[in-house]
């Protein structure tokens, strides 16, 4: 999938566990009419844990049986709203659940913006991204904290070819803030947020994102999703 216009577009990937067989959730992807501007795909990363209790029985006996779901979205920044309802049927239909294996990922479009400074707000913002977070993400591998000190970015600029693949092995796409993803998609990816199938936290997760680029206003409304998420997940002292 690939932007057709030039509107600012999002995409999104949603990691999560679901007790069916790819052709049956694709068949529910169909259902809820997301098959225009979604595909479906597994993650090795993403698997049954025993809080799950283990990866179903029904599962067993089929390909990848242990992998789990990642949902690939495309849409522009405009119409995810729209999309929600039928984001939570394909949800609810499959009986998606999330663990700590999943993730969140969100690229942000790049082709009508400079690179340099949207990466640089992104960086800068992550400390307060790190706070909003659930406490697993925080010290994970799949997400590291990014700093514009780190050479990421210059390293992308001088070193990494039109695959986003780094030659002497010096950079990661790992970051909460991953800047590897344009060489490929046009787009500065996101990887911080843990997995979820609320589709409200999805949204909100993903406008607070545009704010930090000047997109978007940071209204009332996203001042206090900020607000609660952060006092949500505070750690104890």
């Amino acid at each position: 999938m690939i932007p057709q216009t030039k509107d600012n577009y999002l995409g999104i990937e949603i990691e999560f566990v679901a007790d069916m067989t790819m052709a049956a959730a694709n068949e529910m992807l169909i259902a809820a009419g997301l098959d225009d501007c979604c595909v479906l795909d597994t993650d090795g990363s993403v698997m049954w844990d025993e809080e799950d209790g283990g990866v179903p029985p029904s599962l067993m006996d089929t390909h990848n049986y242990w992998d789990g779901f990642e949902l690939k979205l495309l849409c522009k920044e405009s119409e995810l709203f729209k999309l929600l309802p039928k984001l939570r049927k394909f949800f609810d239909d499959t009986k998606a659940k999330v663990n700590k294996s999943c993730g969140l990922h969100v690229h942000l479009d790049m082709r009508q913006r400079n690179l340099k400074l949207m990466y640089a707000r992104l960086a800068a913002a992550q400390g307060e991204m790190m706070a909003i977070i659930a406490h697993h993400r925080r010290d994970n591998d799949n997400c590291e904290f990014a700093t514009i000190n780190n050479d990421q970015y210059e390293k992308f600029m001088t070193e990494i070819d039109d695959e986003g693949e780094d030659a002497n092995g010096g950079i990661d796409y790992r970051y909460a803030v991953n800047i590897l993803a344009y060489a490929k998609h046009n787009t500065i990816e996101i990887r911080a947020h843990e997995g979820t199938v609320n589709t409200m936290e999805i949204y909100n997760w993903c406008m607070y994102l545009l704010t930090i680029l000047g997109s978007k206003r940071r209204t009332a409304g996203i001042k206090h999703y900020v607000e609660q998420r952060i006092s949500k997940n505070r750690k104890p002292i």
